[in-house]
């Protein structure tokens, strides 16, 4: 549910979205990657890598973040409003 500008509550439509165009999420992508697509900088991000704040994964000499890990983690906390 969203706000329309006169402040009365409207649903969103969802039915004509094209799933076909949505992008697939990596399983493992470039803290650099993750962070443009998180709207963190991506020093922020290598930090967290770093400091073990997101799950990683060495791939050859890169460290990955770990997007199922990541994932997995978001969907079991609980959230409050």
């Amino acid at each position: 549910m969203t706000l329309n500008s006169a402040g009365m509550t409207q649903t969103m439509e969802t039915e004509n979205l094209d799933q076909t165009q949505a992008a697939p999420l990596a399983d493992v992508e470039l803290p650099e990657v993750w962070a443009a697509r998180n709207g963190v900088t991506p020093d922020m991000a290598r930090n967290w890598v770093k400091k073990a704040v997101l799950p990683s994964v060495k791939v050859g000499k890169r460290r990955m973040v770990n997007c199922v890990l990541w994932r997995q983690h978001l969907a079991e906390m609980e959230w409050v409003s």
